[in-house]
């Protein structure tokens, strides 16, 4: 669903094509796509909102308080993700940001389609925001406080993620690295059965380290093997909606896209995703070098940095990827218990120096370990825009 609130005499969407339009009050209310709501989920238009709520651990997707007060307080309380526009009133934005919200302007506006945002000049609302638009008053309704830490809590974390958000049939998103291993582990650990799906050309290197992880835990991985035609094609349908991307998150967006309507086809309609480990655990290949070459002070605020810079970036890119495939996009990893922990966990944990050499991820290849995946949680891999070949592909297209 796309959504455009802007003031009333506005000319409408400049991106997108709006099915219906609504008023309210000072504002207008522009909206493409249909209202889903199955269990869990919404996604559409609610009464006089425009809401979107990715998970709801309930046999009833919540309503959104219209009070504005009450309406901060309910999202102090939910742990699922959301975002979106009640009654023209105000916008709000979940804890880590996953679902996209943007607003600005002269005269007030709001939308989730990162193509409007970028013509109209307006910015990401930041995570764990609620915005009174009436009022021009912005609230934080949620800060990350300290929390016992260590790979028992992050395994504890995990689980409770997954009891909480998976529904029993769900696939994940697969490359046969620690991150997305672990949540499978964990998945078939609580009887699930997921469908691992990996993405690549040809060649692309993920597809044996998928199918050597997957054959660990006795599960097939099926495979999504791209052509140039549909790359190109998934490419400009993306940017018509998440604007010009650069060569690598191009590919990904690609791969997310791709994956997804994977999904949605073998009847999943929720995706496990491990975006967010990367950045909480110290995953990135630069952060080794940062410490190597300044210490941990510096790495610790690279790494904060960049888990407040997904809100702004990668999250917009991949879930909008993700609901554009057709399935809801679920990264167990950014679970606000998850995020707590291991946002009060010391950075020499997650970047530690052992037998001389440094090693990224170390605590997420102890909960590997604790989980029985041996040697498994010790194994590198490439990322995914390089890993798939999607990188070389899209490049190649341009």
């Amino acid at each position: 669903m796309k959504y455009l609130l802007t003031s009333a005499g506005d000319e409408g969407p400049r991106t997108f094509r709006a099915s219906q339009s609504i008023h309210l009050g000072q504002m207008t209310l522009y909206v493409e796509g249909e209202t889903m709501d199955v269990k869990g989920f919404f996604e559409g238009l609610r009464d006089d909102e425009a809401l979107v709520i990715i998970y709801a651990p309930a046999e009833k997707t919540p309503t959104v308080p219209h009070r504005f007060e009450r309406a901060v307080e309910w999202m102090r309380m939910f742990e699922g993700f959301a975002g979106g526009v009640v009654g023209g009133g105000f916008v709000f934005r979940d804890v880590v940001g996953l679902v996209p919200v943007f607003v600005g302007g002269g005269r007030f506006t709001a939308t989730n389609v990162r193509a409007e945002a970028l013509a109209r000049g307006l910015e990401p609302l930041p995570p764990a925001t609620v915005l009174d638009t009436t009022a021009d008053k912005t609230i934080r309704y949620h800060e990350w406080g300290k929390k016992e830490a260590g790979p028992q809590r992050v395994l504890e974390a995990l689980r409770h993620a997954v009891e909480k958000f998976c529904p029993h049939r769900v696939s994940v998103f697969f490359s046969g690295g620690l991150d997305s291993l672990i949540l499978a582990k964990l998945i078939q650990d609580r009887g699930g059965s997921p469908l691992l799906l990996t993405v690549g050309t040809v060649e692309s290197h993920d597809f044996a380290a998928a199918e050597s992880a997957a054959s660990f835990l006795g599960l097939e991985v099926e495979k999504v093997v791209v052509e140039e035609k549909n790359v190109a094609e998934a490419l400009e349908m993306l940017e018509n909606v998440l604007g010009p991307l650069g060569d690598m998150d191009a590919a990904i967006a690609v791969a997310m896209y791709l994956l997804s309507k994977k999904s949605v086809e073998a009847g999943c309609g929720t995706a496990v995703l491990g975006q967010g480990a990367d950045e909480l655990f110290g995953g990135y290949m630069k952060y080794e070098r940062i410490f190597s070459e300044k210490g941990y002070q510096v790495l610790e605020q690279v790494m904060m940095r960049d888990f407040e810079m997904l809100a702004a970036e990668g999250l917009v890119r991949d879930f909008t990827a993700v609901r554009l495939g057709g399935a809801y996009p679920l990264p167990l990893y950014l679970t606000r218990n998850v995020v707590s922990v291991a946002l009060s966990m010391p950075v020499e944990h997650k970047i530690h120096v052992q037998g001389g050499r440094v090693v990224r991820k170390h605590v997420l290849r102890i909960v590997g370990r604790m989980l029985g995946l041996g040697d498994l949680a010790d194994r590198g891999k490439k990322a995914l825009q390089y890993g798939s070949g999607l990188m070389k592909m899209v490049r190649r297209l341009r």
